[in-house]
Order: C-alpha cells, then sequence, then structure tokens
C-alpha cells in the first residue's frame, strides 16, 4: 500500500529529520575541526585558507543547501591536508626512530572527525534532496 505524502514532507531544509540535539553536535564538531584546520594552516602561514575556514564557521549557521556543499568541499579539502600531513610526519618520525604512537592516535582522531562531519554533511544534502525520506523512497 502506497502512502501519501504530506505536504511538508519535501523541504528545502537540509536539516530535515535531525533532533536539535543532534544539529548542535554536528555544529560544534565542525566549528572544533574548523579551529584545528585553521590552526594547522596558520601554523605554515597560509592565510587564504585561513579565511576561507573562518568563514566556513560563519557558514555553518545558515540553513542552506548550497552552503553545506561549500562545507563538504573543503572538508574533503582539509581531510586531504591532513592525510598529506599524517603521511609526511609518520614517515619522518619513523625514519628517526621517534616515538609516534600519540602522533598516530591525534591523527586518528582528526581524520575521524572530519570522515564523520563528512558523512553527516552529505546525509544532509541527500535528505535535503530527497524530502527527508532517505533511500527508503525507492521501496515504498
Amino acid at each position: 500500500m502506497v502512502q501519501a505524502r504530506s505536504i511538508t514532507s519535501k523541504s528545502n531544509n537540509p536539516r530535515v529529520g535531525d533532533p536539535p540535539f543532534f544539529m548542535a553536535l554536528l555544529r560544534i564538531g565542525t566549528i572544533i575541526y574548523l579551529l584545528i584546520t585553521m590552526a594547522h594552516y596558520l601554523r605554515y602561514g597560509n592565510m587564504v585558507f585561513v579565511l576561507i575556514f573562518a568563514l566556513l564557521g560563519l557558514a555553518i549557521f545558515f540553513r542552506n543547501k548550497y552552503f553545506s556543499f561549500i562545507i563538504t568541499f573543503f572538508l574533503f579539502v582539509g581531510l586531504v591536508e591532513w592525510l598529506k600531513t599524517f603521511y609526511g610526519i609518520f614517515i619522518y618520525r619513523m625514519m628517526y626512530h621517534l616515538p609516534y604512537l600519540r602522533l598516530s592516535v591525534i591523527f586518528l582522531a582528526v581524520l575521524f572527525l572530519n570522515i564523520w562531519l563528512i558523512y553527516k554533511y552529505i546525509r544532509q544534502i541527500w535528505k535535503s534532496n530527497n524530502g527527508g525520506t532517505g533511500i527508503n523512497q525507492f521501496y515504498e
């Protein structure tokens, strides 16, 4: 039996269906990640990316699906940068027989946060494009 959709099920709201607690958790996680990434870029003096990530910190408070695309893109850029940095420092520490366990734990925590944020933003974009129903709409 096919159920009738309500008028409000298709929405332009990119955060359809998520409780406020999870949205606050997503925003806090994004702000923490952006601060860590800005500090990373600031360490090398790359002020352009520091400014971009600072503006992304403001963009997370706007409920627009295009901002979600932009944030997701720069989360991917940050992921690539963190992977390059992790690989370079890890190889350097192994080559000179320096301890690298704590470094690995810290980098893996940052990478896990980054991948979780990318997943959540892609999920929001998916929900906003499909009216909040997710993939189940194809099986109704």
